[in-house]
C-alpha cells in the first residue's frame, strides 16, 4: 500500500489475480475495501522509514506479466506470492540493508503429494515486522 498526491493505493497481489494480462495491478484502496468487504478480516498498515512511493513504484514494472506462485518455490522472477513479492521488491530498493529471512515449513502428506516436495520455505506475511525500518502505523479488524 502507498500513499500519493492521489490518494491511498495498493499493489494487489493474490491468487484471484492470475491472468494472462500483466499481474500487478495499482487499485484505489477504498475501491479495493468495497469490492471485498466480505473478505477482508484484518488490516496493517506499516510505513517504510525515509522511503517515498516515488522510489518504491520505480521499482515496479507493470508491463511484466508474473502468475501467483502456488509451489513457494522462491527461484523464478516471474512467479511470486504476495509476500514474495513484498520482499523482492523491498530487498531490490534496500539491496544487503534487508535480506529477509525464508522460514521453512514441513508439508503433510496431502501437501507432499500435490507440491512433490517435503518442505517449502516461504517469507511469511509478517517478515518484515521485526525490521527496524518499518514502523506500525494502524490496524483494523473485523472482530
Amino acid at each position: 500500500m502507498f500513499i500519493s498526491s492521489s490518494g491511498l493505493h495498493i499493489i494487489d497481489v493474490h491468487p484471484d489475480a492470475i491472468r494472462k494480462s500483466p499481474f500487478l495491478i495499482k487499485k484505489d484502496f477504498k475501491n479495493l475495501i468495497l469490492d471485498d468487504t466480505n473478505k477482508i478480516e484484518y488490516i496493517s498498515i506499516w510505513k517504510i522509514k525515509n522511503l517515498k512511493s516515488e522510489t518504491l513504484l520505480g521499482k515496479l514494472n507493470f508491463k511484466d506479466t508474473i502468475y501467483y506462485d502456488y509451489n513457494f518455490d522462491n527461484k523464478t522472477s516471474n512467479k511470486l506470492y504476495c509476500s514474495e513479492f513484498v520482499a523482492k521488491t523491498l530487498e531490490n530498493i534496500f539491496h544487503e540493508d534487508s535480506k529477509f529471512i525464508l522460514l521453512t515449513k514441513k508439508l503433510n502428506k496431502l501437501e507432499k503429494m500435490i507440491l512433490k516436495k517435503d518442505s517449502i520455505q516461504y517469507y511469511p506475511v509478517d517478515f518484515f515486522i521485526k525490521n527496524s525500518q518499518f514502523v506500525f502505523v494502524s490496524e483494523w479488524s473485523k472482530n
